[in-house]
């Protein structure tokens, strides 16, 4: 995907918070491997207790700090995650569900646990190309 082979989704804030929050430096990003939904759990969370403690009085300046580097992250990450389903959504078409249609009948049922885009694409594409041959 794109996402991954280049910068298009602005990773640089969520690079810089794994370097000054979680130590890890920017050429070994790559090794990073918690889990992202422990990930942003820790970060909302983070950003309620700083909301908590601002109750009544001012942040000090770390906590502020703090405060923006969490804020920033979240919506980096927000931002990344959307990226990654736009192009699960509308790139490319060709994907093993395609494949796994094309051995299937009209008759025949999916049962998916998930929200599933690729196997909603696959299906699209396959009726349109279906339709495109009964005209022709």
């Amino acid at each position: 995907m794109p996402t991954s082979q280049g910068f298009q989704a602005n990773v640089g804030p969520f690079i810089s918070f794994l370097e000054h929050y979680r130590g890890v430096p920017p050429n070994e990003v790559f090794r990073w491997s918690e889990n992202i939904e422990d990930f942003m759990t820790s970060v909302e969370r983070e950003l309620e207790r700083l909301r908590e403690s601002a109750r009544g009085r001012h942040l000090t300046g770390d906590e502020f700090e703090r405060a923006i580097s969490y804020a920033m992250v979240f919506n980096n990450m927000t931002f990344i995650f959307a990226n990654v389903l736009n192009e699960a959504q509308n790139g490319c078409s060709l994907s093993v569900y395609r494949a796994i249609l094309e051995l299937c009948g009209p008759n025949d049922t999916f049962a998916t646990f998930n929200w599933d885009t690729l196997l909603d694409r696959a299906l699209m594409a396959l009726e349109a190309g279906t339709l495109i041959r009964a005209m022709g």
